[in-house]
């Protein structure tokens, strides 16, 4: 018997005895954390704050009955775990979603009518009228599996995308005009449900749906070697898209812009319009591909990028990993750049520009104190955050976590001094200088919320 267990812990000092002053005397301090999970394996993809401060969870998990109930899953072995609290936290009711066999949400995001839409992964055979390809009977091949359900948690529709190889979803949103579009990776040739070109190994693909969920247009960029798209963002003066991930592809395809690592991939950015059109493309060197970049639009028109690098490290034989943040113009080219670590590996996962123009930056740290990193890590990777103002100074920053590995999904501004901060735990408990939160399973959904105070 499976059940889960979520606990809530309010806190009233402060978080780090150790923490450092920063400008105007700033200091985070959790309100309270939860923890949701059952005795298999739960990993956070996403999380939405709502109108009425409801937070929806979404991931997936590998136990053998459904979270929350004693009633077995009678899908298959991995399938989506999506979850709707209230303001502190406390689940108001689950949903179940996937296959046969495989199914591994990776992306969500909340639409105009109060509800969601999300999208993972999957190589399930699934009951879809007139849907014949792409999945295996043997679950050999990955596609999209896209689902939009309403306020209720009713499910509207169901759509499966991809060709006859593998697919791997990194974005899903409602767009503007209503509709939504799907971006990630395609191994496919044209076939099935994919009619756009092929350039290399792998290519960024984008599909464009209609508010059904029928596809409207479809786009692959590419060229002649392997491109994964990890980060897509409808643009706010035109309604195109800009589009974030790595390259190891020269200039073939359409792709325009040479390879500038030469050995390794390039941070690649592309602009298009809101039909798949390519504006402007550029590239950067110097990305660690142990996290995937992430790209925002920003309030003076322009664009961040948030990605790990790879940098020299104290030994002239040993390279840590940093977070970089790459300010860019309307028109993508290289406005500032910025980064932050200490002296082991500091894996960049998320960014969001904050009201006060400011960005907040998470990520997984397991460096001690050191470089600009002001507390130190507490067993494995920590979740670390990162507040800097509107041209990358550091304002503070915050570790949480435990004994074990903790990583960050995401994290959420909900009011000028409050952030909702979303990961993965597999902590049998927090370390000291945390308070204690009991976990004896695997790995589970992970909140936590912070306020900071002056």
């Amino acid at each position: 018997m499976i059940r889960l267990k979520a606990l809530r812990i309010s806190v009233i000092v402060l978080l780090f005895t150790s923490i450092v002053p920063f400008a105007h005397g700033q200091k985070p301090v959790i309100e309270w954390q939860q923890t949701y999970g059952s005795r298999g394996r739960e990993t956070l993809s996403a999380f939405v704050y709502c109108k009425n401060k409801d937070l929806i969870l979404a991931g997936h998990s590998n136990a053998g009955t459904s979270p929350r109930t004693d009633k077995p899953w009678i899908g298959g072995s991995n399938f989506y775990w999506i979850l709707r609290s209230d303001s502190a936290g406390n689940i108001l009711r689950e949903k179940n979603l996937g296959g046969k066999n495989l199914d591994y949400l990776t992306a969500m995001s909340a639409t105009s009518d109060g509800g969601i839409i999300c999208g993972g992964h999957s190589n399930s055979k699934l009951n879809i009228p007139g849907y014949t390809g792409g999945i295996t009977d043997k679950g050999s091949d990955f596609d999209f599996l896209i689902y939009k359900l309403d306020s209720g948690g009713t499910v509207q529709f169901e759509v499966v995308l991809g060709g006859n190889r593998d697919e791997y979803l990194c974005s899903v949103f409602q767009t503007t005009d209503g509709g939504y579009i799907c971006g990630g990776t395609s191994y496919s040739h044209p076939s099935v449900s994919k009619t756009s070109a092929a350039f290399g190994e792998t290519d960024y693909w984008l599909v464009k749906l209609d508010s059904a969920g029928n596809i409207m247009w479809q786009a692959t960029y590419g060229g002649d070697s392997y491109d994964r798209l990890t980060s897509v963002t409808q643009t706010d003066d035109d309604g195109g898209y800009i589009l974030a991930g790595y390259s190891l592809s020269g200039k073939t395809g359409n792709r325009t812009i040479k390879n500038k690592n030469h050995v390794g991939y390039d941070l690649w950015i592309v602009k298009i319009t809101n039909e798949g059109n390519v504006i402007w493309q550029n590239s950067f060197t110097g990305l660690s591909r142990e996290s995937d970049p992430e790209v925002i639009t920003t309030q003076d028109g322009g664009y961040m990028i948030g990605s790990t690098t790879s940098v020299q490290g104290d030994a002239k034989s040993v390279k840590k990993k940093n977070f970089r943040l790459l300010k860019l113009d309307p028109q993508g080219k290289l406005h500032w750049e910025k980064t932050y670590g200490g002296s082991a590996n500091d894996l960049f996962k998320c960014i969001r520009q904050c009201s006060d123009g400011g960005f907040v930056i998470g990520g997984d740290s397991d460096s001690k104190i050191s470089g600009n990193k002001s507390q130190r890590t507490l067993g494995g990777y920590d979740y670390w955050i990162v507040k800097t103002d509107s041209i990358g100074k550091m304002e503070w920053d915050v570790t949480i976590g435990g004994v074990n590995n903790d990583n960050i999904s995401d994290i959420q501004q909900i009011s000028d001094n409050e952030f909702i901060v979303g990961g993965t735990t597999s902590t049998d408990g927090f370390g000291s200088t945390l308070v204690k939160v009991e976990n004896r399973r695997k790995e589970e959904y992970h909140l936590v919320k912070l306020k900071v105070m002056d």
